[in-house]
C-alpha cells in the first residue's frame, strides 16, 4: 500500500507498522500536517499603487531558490532577450492595433521569479500570492482619469464573478473580497510616454488553473494574455506554504526520487522519475482536472473549489485510478498483463501521463500501488502542492467499511479463519 502525503494533509501510520518515505536522497523524512481552506466569491481589483508597508515581501529563502533556478536555467536565460522580443511581437499581433503597440508578458523573468522556469521560459506560469509583471506600450500618453485601463481575469467555462471565476481590475473600486487579484503600477512605468508596467498579483487563495487576461481601453476590449496559476509553497499566505527550504526543494522541485517496494522482510528501492517539469506536464495536469466527474456535474463549482489543495488532492487521487471515468491507470494484480505493460515496466510517471494525454484520456495498462503513487506525486508537485510517496509494508484491511479491524473467535477461543479484515 502506498500513500501520497501532500503537506497540506495530515497522515499517520499505525504503531508498529513498517514504513519508508520516498526521497531524492533515500533518507527518511518526517511528515508535517495542517491545512486551511478558504472559499471566497466576488473579486474586484484596483490598480492604484499600494503603500509600501502594505506590500508583502517575498518569502524567506526565495532569493536563494531564484539563484539556484537561474543557474539551472542558464541555457534558457541566455536567450531571454530574444525570447522577450519574439514574445512581445507574437502577443502584439493578437491585440487590436487601436489598443496597444505591444504587450510584453516578460515570461522569462516572471517564470524565474516564480520558480517555474524549469517548466517553460516562454509560457507565462506564475504562483498565487506573488506579483508578476506585464508591460503595455500604448500609442499615446496614458491618462487614467480620461481613459482608464480595465483588466479582467477569467478561468473556467462558466465565468461568474459571484462564484470566483471572474476577477475585475477597476481603477476606482478596490476589492472588497478576501479572494482577489491585485494590480498596481510599477515604478518603472512612464505614463506620459504610454509605457505602463503593471504588477499583477493573484490572490493567495484564488483557484489554480488557466486564466485569460482581457484588457479594456477606450471602449475597445481584447485578450492580451493567457497565464497559468499554480499553488505557492513559498508564500506564507498560501495554504500549501512550507517554511523549510530543503523540504520545498525536495517535495516540490525534485524530479527524481526513490519508491520502496517489496515486503516487510525484503524492502527494495526503486529509482523513479517524477518528471513534473517535462514537456506537456502543465497541459496534462490541467486536462486531468477538467475531465474529472465533479467537473462534468458542475463545472463552475469545481473550478471555484480548486482554490483548496485538499479538494484538488482528492480529485487527483480519484483520477489516477481508472475506476473513475477517464482515469489514468488501470490496476491489475492478476499476473496476466496482456494488452498492456506489467506494472514493473514503469520507472517514471512521464511516459504514463503522456500516453494518457495523447490517446485522448484512454486508460494506460497496467499499474499497481507504487505506480499509482508515483504518478499522483508528479501531478501534485507540478500543481505546486508539496508531496512525497510513503510505502507502508504492514497495512490494515477494513473490508467491512466500518473503520474497525474485526477479528472473530469461536466459542473455544480459536481465531476464525474466515476473518475478512486483517493487517
Amino acid at each position: 500500500m502506498l500513500i501520497i502525503l501532500p503537506f497540506c494533509f495530515s497522515a499517520g501510520v499505525k504503531t508498529g507498522s513498517v514504513a519508508k518515505e520516498s526521497s531524492g536522497d533515500g533518507q527518511v523524512h518526517s511528515c508535517v500536517s495542517g491545512s486551511r481552506a478558504h472559499l471566497g466569491s466576488v473579486l474586484k481589483w484596483s490598480h492604484h499603487p499600494q503603500p509600501a508597508e502594505s506590500r508583502r515581501p517575498h518569502p524567506a529563502g526565495q532569493l536563494h531558490c531564484r539563484r539556484n533556478m537561474a543557474s539551472e536555467s542558464s541555457a534558457a536565460t541566455g536567450n531571454m532577450a530574444n525570447e522577450g522580443g519574439n514574445e512581445t511581437a507574437n502577443v502584439a499581433n493578437e491585440v487590436k492595433k487601436n489598443l496597444f503597440k505591444n504587450v510584453n508578458l516578460n515570461s522569462g523573468i516572471n517564470n524565474i521569479e516564480h520558480l517555474t522556469s524549469q517548466i517553460s521560459m516562454n509560457r507565462l506560469i506564475v504562483r498565487r500570492g506573488q506579483p508578476f509583471k506585464l508591460t503595455f506600450d500604448l500609442f499615446e500618453p496614458f491618462n487614467e482619469e480620461l481613459d482608464p485601463l480595465l483588466i479582467s481575469a477569467t478561468t473556467g467555462p462558466h465565468v461568474l464573478e459571484v462564484q470566483g471565476s471572474l476577477s475585475l481590475l477597476s481603477p476606482v473600486q478596490p476589492s472588497a473580497s478576501a479572494k482577489a487579484w491585485k494590480m498596481e503600477l510599477h515604478e518603472s512605468s512612464l505614463p506620459e510616454s504610454g509605457i505602463l508596467s503593471l504588477m499583477l498579483t493573484p490572490g493567495a487563495d484564488v483557484p489554480i488553473g488557466k486564466y485569460t487576461l482581457n484588457a479594456k481601453y477606450k471602449d475597445e476590449e481584447s485578450e492580451v494574455a493567457e497565464v497559468v496559476v499554480l499553488f505557492n509553497p513559498w508564500c506564507p499566505d498560501d495554504t500549501v506554504y512550507l517554511c523549510c527550504q530543503k523540504e520545498k526543494q525536495e517535495y516540490v522541485m525534485n524530479e527524481q526520487g526513490i519508491i520502496y517496494r517489496g515486503s516487510v522482510h525484503y524492502i527494495m528501492p526503486l529509482d523513479w522519475n517524477f518528471g513534473q517539469f517535462e514537456e506537456e506536464m502543465v497541459d496534462i495536469c490541467l486536462k486531468l482536472l477538467d475531465v474529472n466527474l465533479k467537473h462534468k456535474e458542475d463545472p463552475a463549482a469545481d473550478v471555484v473549489c480548486r482554490c483548496d489543495p485538499i479538494y484538488v488532492g482528492r480529485i487527483v487521487s480519484a483520477m489516477i485510478n481508472n475506476e473513475d471515468d477517464l482515469g489514468i491507470l488501470q490496476g491489475n494484480w492478476s499476473g496476466d498483463y496482456s494488452g498492456g505493460k506489467p506494472p514493473t515496466h514503469w520507472s517514471g510517471s512521464v511516459e504514463i501521463l503522456q500516453l494518457w494525454y495523447k490517446n485522448n484520456c484512454k486508460q494506460v495498462k497496467y499499474g499497481q500501488c507504487w505506480v499509482f503513487a508515483g504518478v499522483m506525486c508528479t501531478v501534485m508537485r507540478l500543481l505546486g502542492i508539496p508531496c512525497r510517496v510513503v510505502t507502508n509494508f504492514e497495512s490494515a484491511y477494513d473490508n467491512h467499511g466500518n473503520v474497525i479491524i474485526d477479528v472473530f473467535y469461536d466459542k473455544d477461543g480459536a481465531m476464525n479463519e474466515k476473518n475478512d479484515d486483517g493487517i
